[in-house]
């Protein structure tokens, strides 16, 4: 039997060589497998579902991570992920106008025309026009 190794989201980032924010933006996009333990409130991972996970999704980054893949698991690990819109190495201003390039050459043109509704008269207002004082 394989002895667990539990890992936090610090020690994912710190293996994975990403910024501990990157782990907390894929908790928060539910890209994470679901937690195997649960260490005083905290999610915890067991370092194998993670390889896998990462292995599998192309977030592998340095070659050491690759043959530890390869060596447990028996293949190779997906492609990493390497400048497409939204992974990691795109920059944010670059995914930005990717994204409204996009909406813009999917959008349809707007047919209707439009009209603006004409001002509410108040009731002084109706007086007023009618020539009655109030």
């Amino acid at each position: 039997m394989a002895k667990a190794d539990p890992v936090g989201a610090i020690e994912i980032a710190h293996r994975l060589d990403v910024t501990p924010k990157t782990v907390q933006t894929w908790r928060f996009r539910r890209a994470l497998p679901p937690a195997d333990y649960q260490v005083n409130g905290a999610d915890a991972w067991d370092w194998m579902t993670i390889l896998r996970w990462a292995g599998q999704t192309g977030r592998l980054r340095t070659e050491a991570m690759a043959a530890a893949y390869k060596a447990k698991f028996r293949k190779d690990p997906a492609p990493p992920n390497e400048g497409g819109a939204g992974t990691w190495k795109t920059p944010a201003k670059q995914v930005a106008a990717q994204r409204a390039a996009r909406r813009t050459a999917t959008k349809p043109p707007s047919t209707k025309s439009v009209k603006k509704k004409p001002a509410r008269k108040t009731a002084a207002k109706k007086a007023a026009a009618a020539g009655k004082p109030n």
